[in-house]
Parts: C-alpha cells; sequence; structure tokens
C-alpha cells in the first residue's frame, strides 16, 4: 500500500507463492515502478494482517479495516504506527 497525500493506493503484486510445489518448474515475476512524493509511506504486507479473526462476531479484520488503520496512521512516527498496528491486532 502506498499512502500519500492523504490517499491510499494498493499496488498490487503478482499472485506466486514464495515456497511450495517443486512442480512448478519456472515462475515468472514482474517489476513494478512505484512513484512516490517525499513524505509517502509505503507499506508491504502479506494477506496475514487483515486475514486475523477476532473481534466480537469471531470474523476477520478484513482489508477495508486496514486500509482505513493505514490511513489514520500514516503521518505519525514510525514506532507510534507499529505499536498502533500492534494495539490494533491485540485488540482484534
Amino acid at each position: 500500500y502506498l499512502v500519500q497525500q492523504q490517499q491510499l493506493e494498493e499496488v498490487a503484486g503478482v499472485k506466486r507463492p514464495l515456497g511450495g510445489s517443486t512442480l512448478i518448474a519456472h515462475i515468472e515475476f514482474s517489476e513494478t515502478v512505484i512513484h512516490y512524493a517525499p513524505g509517502a509511506c509505503l507499506y508491504l504486507t502479506s494477506d496475514g494482517y487483515a486475514d486475523q479473526f477476532g473481534g466480537p462476531q469471531r470474523r476477520k479484520f478484513m482489508n477495508r479495516q486496514f486500509k482505513d488503520l493505514l490511513l489514520r496512521i500514516h503521518a505519525l512516527p514510525m514506532e507510534e504506527q507499529q505499536r498502533l498496528l500492534e494495539e490494533a491486532q491485540d485488540a482484534w
């Protein structure tokens, strides 16, 4: 995810496993160029954060909630962002 100028852009990667079957003879990866301005935040993540079960009804955290959290915290110092991400996950 790229957050800059109060906007969040999802930069989708190629859906390929990093490990797994040896039956896959050749996996091709692509290159993506990301243009960003000073002060932008780039978040690299797997689906693991948004896929965590919890909350009052034992549902997934979900991408929308994760993106909203990133938009709320992106302007804070990185140490504070880490703390808030961990607290949100623990609370969920």
